[in-house]
């Protein structure tokens, strides 16, 4: 028995011969059970077939026939998973109680798929982990579905911003292992549609995408990026004992996967590398030839692969090393106070006070709009405006943003692309505020939830903002923050983070604001017009603009 059949028989369930009382195991009964299940119920479908799957894990058979049942079983169980997977679709994070229920039975069913086939796998080659005369087919098949069914565990995981659940890297990296050392790796099996993928392609595909940090996109985003990240693993090299400057380790004897951000890789353990330079040099070619649209990323001998460019430029920023960036990253610790959204940051930055007191406190008419209404939400009363302070520790920081991370006492609720304050926890009176984004996201197993947060000022002030159109009417007054940005598109034009109905047509900005920031003594209102609003980025929650003054004179 080689080193590597006896990893992957490592910690698996006790197995006995089928008894009469068991779940059977003659295919042509189970291929009329699968017929009579009550489709119409996907719950009580999902339900049977989840107990089966337990059921045969007890369960010694031959390899080739438990083959047979899990191929049986797997194309309803998919259509199954994908009707609860249509119901989690923009779930807010974390999951409500409902939500969660079905997102484990999700991972549970995939985990079992998984299992299910790596037990095949097992039985093919038993006992010395050798491939017996005519059984390649069927131990590459074997091993192909257990990597497919645990990536779909992994990505699972990502839509939900969960992290990696415990042993399913190790079964990533253990059937791999075997399939390599008993030459099934890159036999061809087929996946539907006509489509045919390897063990290897599998493999490959999970660590592409885990070096992609799918934290950092959008549930929207991460389906575009699964099938662009598959087609290109069949452009990855196999892993390698030996290494390049564009080689990522992989702790091929963890049960971890390569790291999703570089400062999780720099103590990563691997003993193989991946090498993903042929893929960098293609997305930097790509990027270079085209600022907007989409480009179409090219290899030799493979067809084109085309994607946009936004989804180029953050898949590169993923595979970057911590020593290609812009500000070094130095270790911290320390504690700061956040607090999640625009309106709960506005907040804080006019002292704890609502938004219609904040404009009275300027003398604005908030009644005084063009068409003699306010937009509800900008006047919602003051538990509207509030937002709760959240305490987050530091994990590192750089000039350019901060990784951190709330415990799950704070039962923090967050999205990637939403907008952030942050705060030196100090004394209230004293308080200053930097504005930063969320990046990307991830929910820990023991609860936590970790953020990259990119940095867009350390300087905010709360503003009212309101458009006024070409006629000289304007709108209702709104929430805005105004900032100094880190990078200033334009050094002369002041930058404002506002609502995403802020009208960006308009021909000013009235901004109304203090002359120095509240809780000083005696602050001054004061009340401008801006020109030439130039929109910077939609992100969705919030726009960020910048203008210029007006010269009344």
């Amino acid at each position: 028995m080689n080193s590597a059949f006896r990893r992957l028989t490592a910690d698996l369930p006790l197995r006995r011969a089928p008894e009469s009382s068991s779940f059977p195991s003659d295919p042509k009964r189970v291929r009329a059970w699968v017929e009579a299940l009550p489709r119409a119920n996907q719950t009580a479908t999902l339900r049977s077939l989840g107990d089966a799957l337990e059921a045969l894990q007890l369960q010694r058979l031959e390899g080739t026939r438990r083959l047979q049942l899990m191929e049986l079983m797997r194309p309803v169980l998919m259509e199954g998973i994908g009707y609860l997977a249509s119901q989690l679709q923009n779930s807010s994070f974390p999951l409500p109680e409902s939500r969660r229920a079905q997102a484990d039975q999700i991972a549970n069913l995939f985990r079992a798929l998984m299992l299910g086939y790596r037990l095949a796998l097992i039985e093919c080659c038993w006992p010395e982990g050798r491939v017996p005369f005519l059984r390649g087919g069927s131990a590459a098949t074997c091993a192909q579905r257990s990597l497919e069914f645990g990536s779909r565990v992994l990505r699972h995981g990502y839509g939900l911003y969960r992290g990696a659940e415990p042993g399913i890297w190790e079964c990533l990296h253990s059937v791999h292992d075997f399939a390599q050392s008993v030459g099934v790796h890159t036999k061809s099996v087929t996946v539907g549609g006509g489509r045919k993928s390897t063990a290897r392609q599998i493999y490959l595909h999970a660590l592409l995408l885990a070096v992609s940090n799918p934290y950092r996109f959008s549930q929207r985003e991460q389906d575009e990026i699964w099938a662009i990240t598959y087609k290109m693993a069949l452009h990855c090299p196999p892993l390698s004992a030996s290494h390049g400057e564009d080689a990522i380790a992989v702790p091929y004897v963890d049960d971890s996967g390569p790291g999703h951000v570089s400062e999780e890789r720099e103590t990563a353990g691997g003993i193989y590398w991946f090498d993903i330079g042929a893929l960098r040099h293609a997305v930097d070619v790509g990027l270079s030839t085209t600022l907007v649209g989409d480009i179409d990323l090219k290899f030799r001998g493979g067809k084109p692969i085309r994607i946009s460019v936004e989804i180029a430029r953050k898949l590169r920023q993923g595979w970057g090393h911590a020593s290609e960036r812009s500000h070094s990253r130095l270790g911290a610790g320390h504690r700061l106070d956040t607090v999640i959204g625009l309106s709960g940051l506005h907040y804080h930055l006019c002292g704890g006070i609502d938004f219609d007191s904040f404009l009275r406190s300027l003398r604005v008419n908030a009644n005084q709009s063009g068409d003699g209404e306010r937009a509800a939400w900008a006047h919602g009363g003051s538990e509207m405006g509030r937002s709760p302070l959240l305490p987050a520790t530091v994990l590192d920081q750089s000039l350019g943003g901060y990784r951190l991370t709330w415990a799950k006492e704070v039962g923090v609720r967050a999205r990637v692309g939403e907008l952030v304050g942050l705060s030196p926890a100090a004394d209230p009176e004293l308080r200053t505020w930097m504005v930063g984004v969320i990046r990307w996201l991830r929910y820990n197993h023991n609860g936590s939830v970790d953020a990259g947060i990119e940095l867009l000022a350390r300087r905010a002030e709360a503003v009212g903002l309101r458009s006024i159109d070409i006629t000289g009417a304007t709108r209702a007054p709104l929430r805005g923050i105004q900032i100094q940005p880190l990078r200033p598109a334009d050094v002369h034009a002041e930058c404002f983070v506002a609502p995403s109905v802020l009208d960006v047509d308009a021909l000013q900005l009235e901004v109304s604001g203090m002359n120095e920031p509240i809780g000083l003594e005696h602050p001054e209102p004061r009340i401008e017009r801006l020109g030439a609003v130039n929109l910077l980025e939609n992100a969705g929650d919030y726009l960020l603009l910048n203008a210029t003054r007006v010269n009344l004179q």
